[in-house]
């Protein structure tokens, strides 16, 4: 084949590259859209949020007063609730922000994604009955962060 044929069948951005460039480029790309599928959850999975913040402050169909919680005698007019209301928005927050900073390529978005997880999985546990989908999620999330720092981090070889 010419040059020229194999740059046609290439395609005009890979005419010249060498075939491990094209293949790296191809892995660049895939992680690229692993990411940003990554980041679309985190953002969607922070937005799930908001049904917490609605239910604490009664914004909901559920009154506060029918979500049951882990905790015994956790009065829905209580501080301590409205503090666990805010908890909510600050996982949202978090979330949302983890999402931002791998769009953005920002290294920090780990450690944020790990403090949204972890701040959700004690939601999810005072929330067990209402929560349980996202109890399951969260652990699967903290899989995927720790298994992501050990290989960062090439503990893993």
């Amino acid at each position: 084949m010419s040059d020229q044929t194999t740059a046609i069948q290439m395609g005009p951005a890979d005419a010249g590259r060498a075939p491990a460039t094209r293949s790296r480029s191809l892995s660049e790309r895939l992680a690229r859209a692993g990411a940003l599928l990554a980041a679309v959850l985190f953002a969607l999975h922070g937005v799930a949020h908001a049904a917490g913040v609605a239910g604490i402050f009664g914004l909901g169909d559920t009154p506060a007063e029918n979500l049951s919680t882990l905790v015994p005698g956790l009065d829905p007019a209580s501080l301590t609730f409205r503090a666990l209301g805010v908890l909510w928005m600050v996982a949202l927050g978090l979330f949302v922000a983890a999402a931002v900073g791998i769009v953005l390529k920002r290294s920090w978005w780990l450690a944020t994604a790990f403090a949204a997880t972890v701040v959700s999985l004690v939601l999810c546990i005072v929330w067990f009955d209402a929560a349980i989908v996202g109890l399951v999620l969260n652990s699967v999330i903290l899989v995927g962060l720790v298994a992501c720092t050990v290989l960062r981090r090439g503990v893993v070889r």
